[in-house]
This record gives structure tokens, C-alpha cells and sequence, in this order.
């Protein structure tokens, strides 16, 4: 009986760990690009279209940092909705999320989040 619930724990917690993100997609135009009007989550590639670049993140160590990153998100009180210039699209076991960011915030799921420095740090890495 032992072996069972022994076995039981293994599985849940092996179950747990499937739940991070195997790789994120990364889409995105020059973070500097100026446009006439605001470009929100759902016009990005329509507005864009011709210049956007894609990149898959597989490395373990960065896709790491950037779950952290985006598990301790911050609500932003002034409620700033970034002029979208990356989308990330993080991809579970399960499921896909995406996120919209700016130099400035992010945003997912039409709430507006404070862009920690060091996602925007890590971000900036693969923008070529």
C-alpha cells in the first residue's frame, strides 16, 4: 500500500513540473518603431505584418527566468496599456498564453502589468 501512495506522489509531482512552459514564441517588430496611432495585442500583426520577425526560446535556463518573471507580475495601478511592439506566446503542456509588451508594460488578458526590468533584460536578448 505504501507503494502506492509512494507512487501516487511521484506522478502528482511529476504532473506539477509538466505544467511549466516547454518553449516560448516570441514575436516582434524593432522595439523603437513609431506609429501614428497605439498598436494594441489585437491589431499587432495586421499592423505590422510585413515586418514582423518570430523566434522560438528553447533555452531552459531563459524560459526559466521568464516564467518566474511572469508569475510575480505586478498589477499596474495606472493601468498603462502598452503600445505593443513583442508578443509572447507561452506555450504549456496543456495550453498557450499570451503576453503584449512595450518598452514600457505588459499586458495580458486585457490587464495591464508593471514590465519587470529583467524580463524586458531578457527580451531584448533575442531581438535581433
Amino acid at each position: 500500500m505504501r507503494y502506492i501512495y509512494l507512487f501516487t506522489l511521484i506522478l502528482l509531482f511529476c504532473n506539477c513540473k509538466a505544467q511549466n512552459s516547454s518553449n516560448i514564441k516570441l514575436t516582434y517588430v524593432d522595439l523603437d518603431i513609431m506609429t501614428p496611432i497605439d498598436v494594441d495585442c489585437n491589431n499587432f500583426e495586421t499592423l505590422f505584418k510585413s515586418q514582423i520577425k518570430t523566434i522560438v526560446i528553447n533555452n531552459k535556463a531563459d524560459i526559466d527566468s521568464i516564467n518566474s518573471a511572469l508569475n510575480k507580475l505586478e498589477v499596474d495601478t495606472t493601468n498603462y496599456i502598452p503600445d505593443v511592439r513583442v508578443k509572447l506566446e507561452v506555450h504549456y503542456s496543456n495550453k498557450s498564453k499570451i503576453y503584449c509588451l512595450s518598452k514600457m508594460g505588459i499586458c495580458s488578458e486585457g490587464k495591464a502589468y508593471v514590465l519587470p526590468d529583467k524580463l524586458l533584460e531578457i527580451v531584448k536578448k533575442y531581438l535581433k
